[in-house]
């Protein structure tokens, strides 16, 4: 009988071969497709023990395949390109054989129950992550888009009156009005320009902006409010109250978001019958000589690119802030935007859907603003993106409960797919605690003298799974455009020193303590490597605690592959990550101080 060590190299081969299919759909998808075919029939041979008959088993593992493959594909009511199905195959095929493997395992007693109990959590993590996550965040390579296809299809020929919303506070006014020029050159007659300055106490900040306004003739009015309360949402609560009568549509774009001037008539047309919001891409300018910007825009518009439209594609989409429209009947029967959530814009799509509306999402770029200076700027909006599905999920938890047993068939993946924008969080700030707990434990048994060795095995599967994770990552920035090895391990690099902000953001949300909306920044920065060390202290003294431990406990197992081995690993890769933070927070600042320079250099050379 093959041992569990024997099973584990095969869900890893598995792995791989999901791989290259997927890697080989950015190029070569014919050749991908077969490498992918002969790594799985070649791991059937991987297992060296000759009493198991591998291909006796075949016949009944390929059914049991094919039916996980169709369940999912029927459940997730997508229309699969070929790599689609190849995908679905291949991981049907690994998650059947690897559940064959253990049945027919010889029996385990003792600390073997150990390693069945960790490899069933990670065979559930993983080939979770596989039927959903790469289907919907990379979809260009498995979806034919039908949804969208449809709907373009029937486009409305209406062109009913739009009103823009523009919130800001104490923005730079240079910023604000090249927003608002930018609306003035919109190819479209029927529609007005509501500025909302909230609580900006200087004048010097929004008086220009109300003079530019008042340049742009009556499409344009400007108010400013002080005080008024509820932040962003209260901002847009009040521009409802004051919009055109003949208005049926709202536009939402922020202070600084650059419009193209054919928004609409890529928009308009798609926001016909129960659809309440229609939203595009978010994406941004004046990143591309700078690395740390680099590394963030990869990692911000991952999700709008690429994830939204495969989750449009199931009908799960939600408004995320800027560059989107939204039908002002559907607005008012909801209620309006939520003062009390601190991301207002994702929050109303809960209650649209309670309504029964329905929403779209495209990947089309009508708009560009600016990604944040720094890295402390950058995990301020962090923070407050992760703490908002939080808050939605401890609000509306009852109203999840209750749709969860009301769910059939698709409806029930639908929900998970909706969840999952909820849990993401919620898995990512136990992890460190998770990790906490098992060195704590293993170190613990080590100095008692109890061993619990583990499969090696084991370590070739967690190797795998970190490789096909960075495929996916390489793979969704190639699918954005970028040839750079650069861009790719810099997103990774900005991705991992982000993770304990989410960690701090979900634990602060789930007591649900009311959080104070807080802006993102838009002036200059001129940078300062000790506030790059500050910004990054916290991640990195708790990075170095463990490396430390997970240090020493590697060094006592060291003679064996044991749980100590593991947990030290683990903590290993946890505190590489949390170190993480300060190379990125202290490169965002050097080149913002880069950046600074040239500015100040530019400024003179027109002088």
């Amino acid at each position: 009988m093959p041992d569990i060590s024997d099973s584990l190299i095969f869900l890893s081969a598995m792995i791989l071969a999901l791989s290259s299919v997927r890697l080989s759909t950015v190029r070569f998808r014919v050749l991908g497709a077969a490498i992918g075919a002969a790594a799985t029939i070649a791991a059937f041979v991987l297992p060296t023990d000759a009493a198991w008959d591998n291909w006796s088993d075949f016949p009944a593992l390929l059914a049991v395949g094919i039916m996980i493959a169709a369940l999912f594909a029927w459940s997730l009511n997508l229309s699969l390109r070929v790599q689609g199905y190849i995908y679905l195959f291949i991981s049907g095929l690994s998650v059947s054989t690897m559940i064959d493997h253990m049945i027919s395992a010889d029996p385990v007693t003792g600390p073997e129950w150990v390693s069945l109990i960790i490899i069933s959590l990670l065979l559930l993590l993983v080939s979770g992550h596989f039927f959903f996550a790469p289907l919907i965040e990379n979809p260009g390579l498995n979806l034919h888009f039908r949804r969208l296809k449809r709907a373009l299809a029937h486009r409305s020929n209406n062109e009913p009156f739009v009103s823009i919303i523009v919130p800001c506070y104490s923005e730079p006014p240079e910023v604000v009005i090249r927003t608002i020029n930018a609306l003035a050159n919109v190819k479209y007659s029927k529609y007005e320009v509501i500025v909302v300055d909230n609580n900006t106490k200087d004048q010097m900040l929004w008086k220009p902006v109300e003079h530019a306004c008042k340049h742009l003739g009556d499409k344009f009015r400007f108010f400013h409010i002080d005080p008024l309360d509820g932040a962003k949402a209260g901002a847009l609560n009040f521009a409802h109250r004051h919009l055109d009568k003949r208005s049926t549509i709202l536009c939402l774009v922020d202070a600084d978001y650059v419009a193209q001037s054919d928004i609409f008539s890529v928009l308009i047309p798609l926001l016909k019958d129960d659809v309440a919001f229609v939203q595009a891409s978010h994406d941004y300018m004046s990143w591309d000589n700078n690395i740390f910007l680099r590394g963030c825009y990869y990692e911000y518009t991952r999700f709008h690119k690429l994830s939204m439209a495969g989750l449009n594609e199931a009908d799960v989409v939600f408004p995320v802030g800027t560059m989107v429209l939204l039908d002002r009947k559907a607005v008012e029967r909801a209620g309006g935007w939520a003062d009390w959530c601190l991301t207002e814009d994702s929050e109303i799509a809960i209650r649209l859907s309670a309504l029964g509306y329905r929403g779209f999402a495209v990947a089309d770029t009508v708009g560009r603003g600016l990604l944040p200076g720094n890295f402390g700027d950058v995990k301020k909006q962090i923070f407050r993106w992760s703490a908002g599905p939080i808050e939605q999920l401890v609000a509306y938890r009852k109203y999840y409960f209750m749709r969860g047993l009301e769910s059939r068939g698709r409806d029930i993946t639908k929900l998970i797919l909706v969840l999952r924008n909820h849990l993401n969080y919620v898995v990512i700030a136990i992890r460190p605690f998770g990790v906490s707990l098992w060195l704590g434990i293993a170190y613990y048994l080590e100095t008692q003298g109890s061993s619990f060795p583990l499969p090696i095995g084991l370590l070739v599967l967690w190797s795998a799974y970190r490789l096909w994770l960075f495929g996916e990552r390489l793979i969704s920035v190639r699918a954005m455009g970028s040839v750079s090895i650069i861009d790719f391990l810099f997103s990774i690099a900005v991705a991992s020193a982000l993770q304990f902000t989410k960690v701090q953001a979900t634990l602060v949300a789930l007591t649900g303590r009311r959080m104070r909306w807080r802006r993102t920044p838009k002036f200059p920065h001129k940078g300062s490597i000790a506030k790059g060390v500050a910004n990054a202290l916290p991640e990195t003294i708790l990075g170095f605690a463990f490396l430390g431990i997970s240090g020493v406990l590697a060094w006592s197992c060291r003679h064996e592959f044991s749980l100590g081995t593991y947990a030290a690993l683990q903590g290993l890769w946890l505190g590489i990550t949390l170190c993480t933070t300060l190379f990125v927070s202290v490169t965002s600042e050097i080149t913002g101080a880069r950046e600074a320079r040239r500015t100040v250099k530019d400024l003179a050379l027109l002088q």
